[in-house]
């Protein structure tokens, strides 16, 4: 039986695609609000920068592959799979600025 809320889509599916990073378009700036990729991958990707309050732009995103963000001057390269399961929150402040994290 499919889900009938939007919470229940969220839960059994992961977010909306217009609520993770991997639909995001290119040249956007994003603030990452948290991470659902499991225990040892989230602890992964904070040690690489991403955590919940930074700010990334998106690179490189043409709607299958992988996502490319920019991470200060770091770039780092995300699986399609992964870059769902961050979710993130629209910056409309920030135009092209990244890799700084929440005050």
């Amino acid at each position: 039986m499919p889900p009938t809320s939007r919470a229940a889509a969220i839960t059994a599916e992961g977010p909306p695609l217009d609520r993770s990073l991997a639909g995001v378009p290119q040249g956007r700036t994003v603030r990452i609000d948290s991470l659902h990729a499991g225990q040892v991958t989230n602890r992964r990707l904070t040690e690489l920068g991403l955590c919940s309050g930074t700010l990334v732009e998106v690179l490189q995103n043409h709607g299958r592959d992988g996502v490319i963000v920019g991470l200060g001057s770091e770039r780092l390269a995300l699986p399609r799979s992964l870059a769902v399961r961050v979710w993130i929150a629209e910056c409309p402040e920030v135009a092209g600025v990244a890799g700084g994290t929440a005050s």
